[in-house]
C-alpha cells in the first residue's frame, strides 16, 4: 500500500509540473553518498521533478539545459525522474562510446511520454548495461532516422512486447542497434523498415535474437555485414529479402552457427564484398551455385570453417579482380564438389588470371588435379594448400550427409557441446569415434559414454558408436 501511494504521489506531482503533458519516467540509481547527485546529458531543455522511490517525502523539481545537468539528491538509493522537454529532445550525448560515468545509473524506462524525440537517436542508450524498458505507452519515433548503436551493449537488456509496435518508418540508419545485447528475443516482425539503409551490425552478438523478419522490406538496403555475426540462435526464413541494392555482405553469417536457410533466389549482383559472409556458420548448406557475383571484389575466407557446406559453384561467374585468400579453407567440401568446382571454372573462358586461391585442409581427386592444374597452366593461379586424396575421389571419406544407424537408441548431450559429450544408449559402449569432416579421426575412446571434447577445435564433427554387438551409429555432433 505504501509503495502505490509513492507512485501516486510521484505521478500527480509530475502531472502537475507538466502542464497535461505526459513526461518521460525512468528510474535513476545514485550509489555514492559522497556524490549523491543525478546527472543527465541532453539535447534539449526541460524541466524536471524527482522523488525517491522508496520515501514519498523526498522530492525535488527544476529546469535542466541541454547538455550536462546535474542536481544533488540527500540519500543514495533509487529515483524516480520525469522529464518534460520544451522541445526536440534525446537522452545521452551523440558521439560513439559515450564515456559518460553515469550512463548506466538510469535502470528502468517506465513512461516514454509525450516526448518529440530527435531525429538522431544513436547511441542514445549505449553500454546502459542495466536497462530494462517496462512503458506500456508506444513514443513517438515517427521523425527519428537514425538508431545505430541506441542499446549497443544493454548486456541484461529486456523490453516490453510492444516493441513491435514501434514507428521506424522513416528510420535510414539501424547499425549495431542491437548488437551485444544476449538476451534481446522481442518479437519485431511488425517494423515497417522500407527506407533502411544500413543493416551493418544490427544482431551481431544478439545471442538468442531469433525471430521471424523474414516479410521485412529491405529493399532499400546496402550494407548488411556483420547483420548476424555470433547471433548464434537465429535461424529464421528470409528469402523473400530484396538484397539486390546491397553491395556490402561481408561477415553477414560470420559466426551464425545455426543459420541453414534457402537464399538461394537472393540477387546479389551488386555485391561487391562477400568476404567472411559465411566464416563458421557451421550448418550452412544451401545450393547458392544460380548467384551472380561477377561484381566481387573480394570473397577471402568466405566459406572459411563453414564445415557443412558442401555445394559445386563451378557456375559462378568471377570478377577479373576478385580476391579470393582463404575462400574454401577448411570448408566441408568434398573432393566431388571441389573438382566439379574447378572444372566449371577452368572451362570458363571467362575466368580471371592469376587469381590467389585459398584452400588449405581441402582434398580432392584426380578429375581435382586436372582441373585445377588447367587453372594454374592457363589462367595462372595459385593454390594454398589442397592435398591429393585419391583416384576413386573419396569412396572412403566419411560424409555428414551420410549419417545411418539405429537412433531411436543412441543419443548425444549435450549439443553442441563445449567440453563433454554423453552418450545415452540402452546397449554397451565398445568403441566411439570422432571423425573431422575430412574423414580424419580426431578422438578415438574405448568403453567410454563419456567423450571429452574440450580440446577439439570449434566445428562440426560425426561421432561413430560401436556397441558391444557390432552394431554402429554415427550422429552429428556440434562442437562450439
Amino acid at each position: 500500500m505504501l509503495k502505490k501511494f509513492y507512485f501516486l504521489s510521484f505521478f500527480a506531482f509530475a502531472f502537475l509540473i507538466a502542464n497535461a503533458q505526459r513526461p518521460l519516467i525512468f528510474k535513476f540509481f545514485v550509489s555514492d553518498a559522497s556524490d549523491a547527485k543525478i546527472r543527465l546529458t541532453t539535447q534539449g531543455d526541460y524541466t524536471y521533478s524527482y522523488v525517491k522511490s522508496n520515501n514519498a517525502t523526498i522530492t525535488g523539481s527544476g529546469a535542466g539545459i541541454s547538455g550536462l545537468t546535474e542536481f544533488s539528491v540527500p540519500q543514495i538509493g533509487t529515483y524516480l525522474v520525469s522529464i518534460v522537454p520544451s522541445g526536440i529532445f534525446r537522452l545521452s550525448s551523440t558521439y560513439q562510446y559515450n564515456s559518460d560515468p553515469d550512463k548506466d545509473k538510469i535502470t528502468e524506462i517506465i513512461q516514454w511520454g509525450d516526448v518529440s524525440w530527435n531525429s538522431d537517436l544513436s547511441f542514445m542508450f549505449y553500454d546502459f548495461k542495466n536497462l530494462q524498458i517496462t512503458a506500456t505507452d508506444i513514443p513517438d519515433f515517427s521523425k527519428v532516422t537514425n538508431m545505430s548503436s541506441m542499446f549497443n551493449s544493454c548486456t541484461n537488456f529486456s523490453i516490453a512486447n510492444n516493441i513491435n509496435s514501434w514507428n521506424v518508418g522513416n528510420v535510414t540508419d539501424m547499425n549495431y542497434m542491437f548488437a551485444s545485447t544476449p538476451a534481446f528475443n522481442k518479437n519485431i516482425g511488425s517494423w515497417d523498415v522500407g527506407k533502411l539503409q544500413n543493416m551493418s551490425g544490427m544482431f551481431s552478438n544478439a545471442l538468442l535474437f531469433n525471430q521471424n523478419i523474414g516479410v521485412w522490406n529491405v529493399s532499400n538496403v546496402t550494407n548488411m555485414n556483420y547483420t548476424f555475426y555470433n547471433a548464434n540462435a537465429f535461424n529464421q526464413n528470409i528469402a523473400a529479402w530484396n538484397v539486390s541494392n546491397v553491395n556490402n555482405m561481408s561477415a553477414m553469417f560470420l559466426g551464425a552457427y545455426s543459420f541453414n536457410q534457402n537464399i538461394s533466389g537472393w540477387n546479389v549482383s551488386n555485391v561487391t564484398d562477400f568476404s567472411s559472409m559465411f566464416q563458421a556458420a557451421y550448418v550452412f548448406n544451401q545450393n547458392i551455385s544460380s548467384w551472380d557475383v561477377s561484381n566481387a571484389l573480394t570473397m577471402s575466407s568466405m566459406f572459411y570453417s563453414t564445415q557443412t557446406f558442401n555445394q559445386n559453384l563451378g557456375n559462378w561467374q568471377l570478377s577479373p579482380v576478385v580476391t579470393m585468400t582463404n575462400i574454401f579453407d577448411s570448408v566441408g567440401m568434398d573432393c566431388n564438389n571441389f573438382g566439379a568446382t574447378l572444372k566449371g571454372w577452368a572451362e570458363n573462358p571467362n575466368t580471371p588470371l592469376g587469381r590467389l586461391f585459398g584452400v588449405s585442409n581441402r582434398s580432392y581427386g584426380t578429375g581435382g588435379q586436372q582441373y585445377m592444374n588447367q587453372l594454374i597452366d592457363n589462367k595462372g593461379w595459385t593454390f594454398s594448400g589442397a592435398t591429393y586424396y585419391d583416384e576413386n575421389c573419396g569412396e572412403t571419406f566419411l560424409k555428414v550427409e551420410n549419417l545411418s544407424g539405429n537412433k531411436n537408441t543412441i543419443s548425444l548431450y549435450p549439443n553442441p557441446a563445449t567440453e563433454v559429450v554423453f552418450i545415452k544408449s540402452e546397449q554397451k559402449t565398445k568403441n566411439v569415434q570422432v571423425f573431422d569432416t575430412t574423414g580424419k579421426v580426431v578422438l578415438n575412446v574405448a568403453g567410454s559414454t563419456k567423450i571429452n571434447v574440450q580440446n577439439v577445435a570449434s566445428g562440426i564433427y560425426i561421432i561413430k558408436v560401436t556397441m558391444m554387438d557390432g552394431s554402429q551409429s554415427t550422429h552429428k555432433l556440434i562442437k562450439k
